[in-house]
């Protein structure tokens, strides 16, 4: 299972979707992500339908004030951040198909919403008797029940979009893919480190409105985003013990995160060392036997010949001349 995993990467990081969307608790009417995007929500009033979600409803969604903060929510929004930076990370590595490319049971999520997505039935090319037919996407996320999206619609709200994987690259040595893969990893370490410091920054926020903030991480590049509403804690005596514990829990999860994709990727590297080897080894080896063949049965050819040319050597070797028959002792 896990050299499957290595190899092809998507079905394991399918399975891997699929458990967290049972550890999401989704509300269709609540932005998601902490500023990941400044867009409206999704509305949740969508049709049963593959069209898109409603303008009107998502603008009155946004002229909305943003919900009272409490742990639990301000947890569900880093675990959000988190899983996403996961996602990215992976489709660094092994890359995303675009959604109509996708195959049956792949799962994608929404950007604003943070809601989970299936693909139940595939879509077909356009033929002289009838018109192209995209696929067919459905959610298990609250609200979302009874709606049907297309190929386009999710493609339009997927949150990570669609690229080339860096293992997906051919006729490369695992060692040129390792300035890549070094740079996907650290870009992963500096979003986990960048969301604790959004965490602590929105807890010192007494508004319920996101404010503006630049975070500053040490070898990284600094992002200019917003705080995270469900995260700002009133200024109380009363409040301080549930900060400490959101920052120890950004801290303890971030951290399992890191180290658990680092295990991860120490085994996809080796398996994919061994395979780019063996496949190396094997068109070097099919390669040279294909020049031997010529040598050795030329080789051989030419000894034959030469051999046989021998019998035309005159021998000047007492050797060379035939003894005498020799004749049975007589008896006296």
């Amino acid at each position: 299972m896990r050299l499957r995993y290595a190899r092809i990467g998507l079905p394991i990081v399918t399975l891997c979707t699929l458990a967290l969307a049972g550890c999401i608790h989704t509300n269709p009417g609540t932005t998601g992500g902490g500023g990941e995007s400044s867009s409206a929500p999704l509305s949740s009033s969508v049709s049963s339908s593959s069209s898109s979600p409603s303008s009107s409803s998502a603008s009155s969604s946004s002229s909305s004030l943003p919900p009272i903060a409490n742990t639990q929510d301000c947890r569900r929004d880093i675990d959000w951040i988190a899983w996403r930076h996961q996602r990215e990370f992976r489709a660094a590595l092994f890359g995303l198909t675009p959604a109509k490319d996708a195959s049956l049971m792949e799962v994608r999520f929404a950007t604003e919403d943070q809601s989970i997505w299936i693909k139940t039935k595939m879509g077909s090319g356009a033929t002289t008797t009838a018109p192209a037919v995209e696929g067919e996407w459905e959610s298990v996320s609250p609200g979302y029940e009874s709606t049907i999206w297309s190929d386009t619609t999710m493609g339009r709200f997927m949150d990570v979009t669609p690229r080339r994987g860096i293992f997906e690259v051919r006729r490369r040595l695992s060692t040129e893919l390792v300035p890549h893969i070094t740079q996907a990893y650290r870009s992963l370490e500096c979003r986990l480190a960048n969301l604790c410091q959004l965490l602590d920054a929105s807890l010192n926020v007494s508004k319920r409105d996101p404010q503006d903030v630049t975070v500053k991480i040490l070898g990284c590049n600094d992002v200019s985003t917003q705080t995270l509403p469900t995260c700002h804690l009133p200024n109380k005596q009363s409040t301080l013990p549930e900060k400490g514990d959101l920052r120890a829990y950004c801290t303890a999860m971030t951290e399992s995160l890191r180290t658990r994709e680092s295990q991860v990727l120490r085994l996809v590297g080796e398996y994919d060392a061994g395979y780019r080897s063996g496949i190396q080894f094997s068109g070097i080896f099919r390669q040279f036997l294909g020049q031997m063949r010529g040598v050795i049965t030329g080789s051989l050819r030419s000894a034959t010949q030469m051999i046989t040319s021998f019998s035309r050597i005159p021998c000047f070797i007492g050797a060379c001349d035939g003894n005498p028959a020799s004749t049975p002792p007589t008896e006296p």
